[in-house]
């Protein structure tokens, strides 16, 4: 009996912890959740909703309770438009294939399968969209388009609507290699087309990426970053309250040859990627424009990558290179993860080891090119030093 008492006292604590640990992994696990509904996959985290549609990219997503993208118009996503302009968003294109859900320690990621198949405009696409969401909120956005049939358009676009309700007032500041590019200083309360380019377009210009600022404080920020193209030649802001909507936009034109670029394929198997980043908070413009210098700096180490691939041959230069690629994929992972320290750090080591990668290939290239024809030189002319010491060189007879 006494051996009984002194056990159940240690049997509570054992159950009692096991309820704590339970009570952890399930508060963790339940960090994001989400829903699958006949047409989106709704994604919740601790201060967001985001509803990825089953056809690619975003349809509505809703930060602190506002509805900071889409809602609207054609949301976050890949656009084409046909020869008479009328518009076919991923977000409507006709689903293929159930969507794929797995959770990771940083969140999960959504794969979904849609295409376009409209012969009376030429257009047959197939769209493969990977949403990678972040718990910080981060959503990193890759879709491949694909012609399986010889195709035609007008026009193709990243597009990014924002509803003209929370955003009248608010402000928009594009970057290009880490300065600013353009910038609206006030996206207009009302639709006035004599005070705008072309009636619709606010402003334009070139950008790597930028941020949106929700009035009236603006601690709401949305960071957009272009990842593939790594650069937007020419990017629309636009007031579509032109046409009788209710919402400004983005548009990043990525096709055809006027735009700048000309991405989107129209040949049969030719296919494209395109990558891009949002990112809702309310860290205020300091965290967005840290935000942005640090992807700029992990470009830069990037650019630096593939042109020092082009001349590496050791294998220390190629091992190099490899950890350098290793510290741009945790920088990705990490800075939308909101960790901007971590984010610098794996920066700064990716650029230092391309440095260290070039400084081995300079050497090595010095070593063949330079120091071993000097040696060669030097030992020749000891030989011929030696031969022709203590006399003249003996003359050659004529015939022989």
């Amino acid at each position: 009996m006494n051996e009984i008492r002194r056990i159940v006292p240690t049997i509570l604590v054992l159950v009692l912890l096991l309820a704590i640990i339970n009570t952890c992994n399930l508060t963790k696990a339940q960090e994001l959740t989400y829903e699958i509904t006949d047409t989106e996959i709704v994604v919740t985290g601790a201060t967001f909703e985001i509803h990825i549609s089953k056809g690619g990219g975003i349809n509505a997503y809703y930060f602190m309770g506002y509805p900071v993208l889409g809602t609207l118009g054609e949301g976050v996503a890949i656009n084409i438009w046909d020869r008479d302009w009328s518009a076919h968003p991923t977000t409507r294109a006709e689903v293929i294939k159930d969507p794929e859900v797995k959770m990771y320690d940083w969140g999960l990621m959504i794969k979904t399968y849609s295409r376009v198949e409209n012969p009376n405009k030429n257009l047959f696409y197939k769209y493969t969209t990977v949403h990678k969401i972040y718990k910080s909120g981060a959503v990193v956005i890759s879709t491949v388009v694909e012609a399986y049939k010889d195709s035609d358009f007008a026009g193709g676009a990243i597009l990014i609507t924002f509803p003209c309700q929370f955003y009248k007032s608010g402000k928009v500041f594009a970057y290009r290699q880490g300065d600013i590019s353009f910038k609206v200083e006030e996206l207009p309360p009302e639709y006035n087309p004599e005070a705008e380019q072309e009636g619709f377009v606010i402003s334009s210009g070139t950008l790597d990426s930028g941020y949106l600022v929700m009035p009236p404080e603006g601690k709401i920020n949305v960071i957009i970053v272009y990842v593939d193209p790594p650069e937007i030649k020419y990017l629309e802001v636009s007031d579509a309250r032109a046409w009788g909507n209710d919402y400004f936009y983005l548009c990043s034109w990525v096709a055809p040859d006027w735009t700048g670029l000309n991405l989107i394929p129209i040949s049969a198997g030719d296919s494209h990627n395109f990558t891009w980043i949002v990112f809702p908070h309310n860290n205020g413009p300091s965290f967005s424009e840290r935000f942005i210098k640090i992807l700029n700096e992990g470009k830069r180490a990037n650019d630096y990558i593939l042109k020092v691939e082009k001349i590496a041959k050791s294998a220390k230069a190629k091992e190099d290179l490899k950890k350098a690629k290793e510290m741009l994929s945790k920088l990705l992972d990490a800075i939308c993860s909101g960790d901007l320290d971590k984010a610098e750090g794996y920066a700064t080591d990716a650029y230092k080891y391309a440095r260290s990668a070039y400084s081995t290939e300079a050497t090595r290239a010095g070593i063949r090119y330079i120091v071993i024809p000097i040696v060669i030189c030097v030992a020749l002319y000891g030989i011929a030093a030696k031969k022709w010491k203590g006399g003249e060189p003996e003359e050659i007879e004529e015939g022989k």
